[in-house]
């Protein structure tokens, strides 16, 4: 090395880690620029054996990612070339732009595999959503300031819904932590959340009732040879239960009791089975059955 240069170490790292990153994000340069050469060069700045930070991206791979990374850059690709994907309807998300005037107010947990505008088949603009851990919905009054109470006044005092459906679902965790009195001190969020279920189940979940609320004789289950044996709730009492205590909660709102009174607005309650796609409709009788399309 010249004597008369003094080389600063101390920049090395820092330069290095942005040369390897901008080989991560070749993608982005423009269309004017080779990049055939960036994995060779990549490789042969790691062979120089610098003294780097572990970098994020494996010299050896370029284009090797984590899982988690790949997932997540899956969903970004998506996103990024979603304006492409509905380059033939801009005139529809044109109007979108003037407001907004959904049809329904869908109430439905906070579940991943849970998706409205999918089941219903709702183009945007035509669903309004609330949607929390077990499709809980405070009663009036009952837990001061929450989004569901201001999503329920907004989506009827000033969007004008006419139809407001509430809607669990099969496989739901929110309700088989209920149903199984799991241990939730490790997550006192949640177990605060579900407090404000756990009442009104009582009774399906000690299995005195099934969901449509009809008793059951705990001294003799099964009718015929008086044994003391409890009705053994399934989930789907449990989860449909809890529709009808939330339909009764969103009841107590004034504005719900007004539009109810007016005959401008109806009430719904949903059972969404997430492995079949199938909805089952709450009926007068308290029942949840499948109605024909």
């Amino acid at each position: 090395m010249n004597a008369g240069r003094v080389q600063d170490d101390s920049k090395q790292p820092e330069f290095a880690f942005r040369f390897l990153e901008w080989t991560r994000y070749k993608t982005t340069l423009p269309a004017r620029l080779s990049t055939k050469n960036v994995p060779f060069l990549a490789g042969l700045w790691c062979s120089l054996n610098l003294p780097l930070v572990r970098p994020p991206l494996r010299c050896d791979d370029q284009d090797e990612l984590p899982v988690e990374e790949a997932e997540l850059k899956a969903l970004l690709d998506r996103a990024r070339t979603f304006t492409q994907r509905v380059e033939g309807e801009r005139g529809e998300y044109r109007k979108l732009a003037d407001g907004q005037s959904p049809e329904a107010l869908f109430i439905t947990c906070s579940d991943s595999r849970v998706i409205p505008a999918l089941i219903t088949d709702a183009r945007p603009g035509e669903i309004f959503e609330l949607r929390n851990a077990g499709n809980i919905v405070p009663a009036y009054g009952q837990h001061g300031a929450s989004g569901e109470a201001a999503t329920l006044e907004y989506a009827l005092e000033v969007l004008e819904v006419q139809d407001v459906v509430v809607c669990g679902h099969s496989h739901c965790g929110a309700m088989s932590a209920l149903r199984s009195g799991d241990d939730l001190t490790r997550l006192p969020g949640v177990d605060a959340w579900l407090a404000l279920a756990r009442p009104e189940l009582a009774a399906v979940l000690t299995g005195t009732s099934d969901s449509s609320g009809a008793a059951h004789d705990s001294d003799s289950a099964d009718g015929s040879d008086g044994s003391d044996r409890s009705y053994e709730p399934s989930l789907a009492d449990v989860v449909q239960r809890n529709v009808v205590n939330q339909l009764a909660a969103v009841r107590s709102y004034p504005s719900v009791r007004q539009g109810l009174e007016e005959g401008r607005l109806r009430l719904h309650g949903w059972y969404y089975e997430v492995d079949t796609g199938q909805v089952y409709e709450l009926d007068d009788d308290g029942r949840f059955r499948v109605h024909a399309g």
